[in-house]
């Protein structure tokens, strides 16, 4: 979680953005667009307790992805019925309309009590990642429920598990005297033919579904008719599974079709996604941000390869969930 102020690479980029402003020509183009960067700056040198930090923060880190694509934008275009539109980026004959959504944290939550929960989970995952070697594909979350102190967690009863679980079972994992030092839980199939622990402090995905569908559905309300619009939700790592499932739908066993090879059972999604059954037809392209550094992820509705598909891609850095080193190892 990003607590501190916004980093100095991104204030110093914002600083070169306010001089290089103009009305008609210039990377960042437009009188309307000087005056947000000026209050963008602003809001981010003041700190994340400010309200609209967060928001503020989401779209420094889309235009700075625009730019690094090489295309040039306006800020606070209009769309309709007194609405905006965050950005328009444009490169060559391709304009974008990007609609940029912050999944921010709770501002009613203590950060402080989070970081030392976080410092407990990543220590109980450098414990646990043993279990990566398993050759079974599936994406993993560990949540932990206690501090390791003297304890280290039982990896062989945890590789067990892993083997026959099926998607959403949970294993209470333990120390070798039984103590409970936290939980593991199936979250959904991968390609990359080994176990893969997700990144952060993974919530259960779906228990954020309904705070993104109220993004989606917003953003939907901005988008500019007959152009190519994008919504952009810039959210920490560990949330980019809760936008893949708000969108897509949640992972489930499916015993009517054949399973991958290796595998004893296939896998599908549930139809509780935005974009199931044609849901949000309006909704084509969406992409998931880290505030910063620039990583990603594109959701591309029509599996589109044209030039406004391939500016999403670029925009936010696609990267898959799990790295890999070239070994295939987990990175």
């Amino acid at each position: 979680m990003v607590t501190a102020p916004a980093p100095h690479a991104l204030l110093a980029l914002i600083e070169a953005w306010l001089g290089a402003v103009s009305s008609d020509r210039g990377p960042v183009r437009g009188r309307a667009s000087q005056r947000h960067i000026e209050s963008m700056y602003a809001m981010l040198r003041a700190g994340p307790a400010t309200t609209g930090w967060w928001g503020a923060l989401a779209e420094a880190q889309a235009i700075a992805a625009a730019l690094a694509a090489g295309a040039s934008m306006e800020l606070q275009v209009p769309t309709h019925d007194g609405r905006t539109c965050d950005l328009v980026a444009t490169r060559g004959p391709i304009r974008l309309w990007v609609h940029v959504k912050s999944l921010a944290p709770d501002p009613l939550i203590d950060p402080a009590p989070i970081e030392r929960r976080r410092a407990v989970q990543e220590e109980l995952v450098a414990a646990l990642r043993g279990v990566e070697c398993m050759p079974r594909g599936v994406v993993v979350s560990v949540e932990a429920l206690a501090p390791l102190l003297a304890s280290a967690p039982d990896v062989e009863a945890a590789q067990e598990f892993l083997l026959r679980a099926s998607i959403g079972d949970e294993l209470l994992v333990r120390s070798a005297a039984g103590d409970v030092l936290g939980r593991l839980s199936v979250l959904s199939p991968w390609d990359g033919g080994h176990v893969a622990i997700a990144p952060g402090d993974v919530q259960r995905p779906g228990h954020q579904r309904d705070r993104i569908d109220r993004l989606v559905r917003k953003a939907c309300a901005q988008f500019m008719p007959g152009e190519r619009n994008l919504v952009a939700i810039a959210a920490m790592p560990e949330q980019e599974l809760a936008i893949d499932w708000a969108l897509l739908g949640t992972p489930i066993e499916r015993w009517d079709r054949f399973p991958r090879r290796g595998e004893r059972v296939a896998f599908g999604r549930a139809d509780d996604g935005l974009w199931s059954r044609g849901r949000e037809p309006s909704c084509r392209m969406a992409a998931w941000m880290a505030p910063w550094p620039r990583a990603g992820r594109a959701w591309l509705r029509d599996a589109s390869t044209d030039a406004a598909a391939a500016l999403v891609r670029d925009l936010c850095a696609e990267q898959p969930l799990v790295e890999r080193d070239p070994r295939g190892g987990p990175g």
